[in-house]
Formats: C-alpha cells, sequence, structure tokens
C-alpha cells in the first residue's frame, strides 16, 4: 500500500505543477499544492473550504479552489469504463466520482476529477452543472459522458490537456463571479 500512497502523491505533486504552470506560466513558485491529509484536514479543522486534494497555497490559485473541489486519482489497473456497462458491485470510476462531488457538495464546490491510467493521457471529469456554465463561454472539446440510472450525477470526461487549454483561468475566474 506504501507504493500506491507515494503514487498518489507524486500525482498530486505533478497536478499542483501543471495548475501552477496553467495559472502563472512558470513552474514556480508552486500556487497549489497537495491537500493536507487529502481531505482529512477539513474534517479534523473544520476547515469547510478545504476539499479535495489539491489546494491553493498563493492568493493566485484560489479562484480555482474556490470553485472546484479536485480530485486527483492514477493507476487502478481495475478501473475500467466497460464496467459503467456491467453490472458490477464497483464501479471504480463511480466510485471516484460519488467521493469527489460529495467533498465538494460539503464545501459548496463544484467536484472535478482528474484521472490518469498507466500508459494513458490524464482526462478530467466535472458535472454537467458546471458544463453548462462553461458551455456558455466556450466551446468544449469532444467528451465521454458516463450516466448513471441510480441517481448519481453524470460525469463529464475531456481530455486534460485539451480541456485546460480551451478552459482558461479567466474562463474560471468569470464562471466564479457568476456562481
Amino acid at each position: 500500500m506504501a507504493n500506491g500512497k507515494a503514487k498518489g502523491s507524486g500525482w498530486e505533486r505533478e497536478i499542483a505543477k501543471f495548475f501552477t504552470i496553467w495559472v502563472t506560466g512558470n513552474e514556480k513558485p508552486y500556487c497549489f499544492w497537495r491537500s493536507p491529509s487529502s481531505g482529512a484536514l477539513a474534517t479534523i479543522a473544520h476547515a469547510d473550504s478545504v476539499s479535495g486534494d489539491i489546494i491553493a497555497i498563493k492568493p493566485e490559485g484560489e479562484f480555482l479552489t474556490s470553485v472546484f473541489s479536485i480530485e486527483a486519482k492514477v493507476g487502478y489497473p481495475k478501473a475500467d469504463f466497460f464496467q459503467h456497462f456491467k453490472d458490477v458491485k464497483s464501479d471504480i470510476i463511480k466510485d471516484f466520482w460519488i467521493q469527489c462531488i460529495g467533498d465538494a457538495e460539503k464545501s459548496d464546490k463544484y467536484g472535478m476529477l482528474i484521472f490518469k491510467k498507466k500508459g494513458l493521457k490524464p482526462i478530467v471529469g466535472i458535472g454537467d452543472d458546471i458544463k453548462i456554465f462553461l458551455d456558455e463561454h466556450v466551446l468544449l472539446p469532444k467528451s465521454l459522458v458516463l450516466v448513471y440510472d441510480d441517481g448519481t450525477p453524470r460525469i463529464n470526461f475531456y481530455d486534460m490537456s485539451q480541456f485546460f487549454d480551451i478552459v482558461t483561468p479567466q474562463i474560471i475566474k468569470i464562471i466564479g463571479e457568476e456562481i
């Protein structure tokens, strides 16, 4: 399990670096970092505004983490989109999404799930609620949408680099002001 934790921690650092470059154009100094205890801080310290795996550590990043609770997952070789079509007890991607939106709701934010499977490009998932806002401002790239018949909100997956080439920091700031 230690290897899995190390892999997850490394992925969270990669995401923090990605968002820092996305916001500032520079690798350092970091604007984002791993959340202390990856979500446990909100429970321990009753820090309602802290949620997900990534937090802003500089004011210039707060616009993103005030709108989104960002959950970062990497690996999970058994996670498979085809589980969605099967009658399986555990749909790993659905479980990730439920965790993500549950954390987001506790902090009055939108969920954002970033997932990378070995050998594949990272993808980003958002719910229909924030997709509607984004559709008003940009033309989003192609997506894969998972629809659940049990009341779990839909998730719209996009290629991460394409998504963040289109959805700029300015767009998120506008959305933050509108909601």
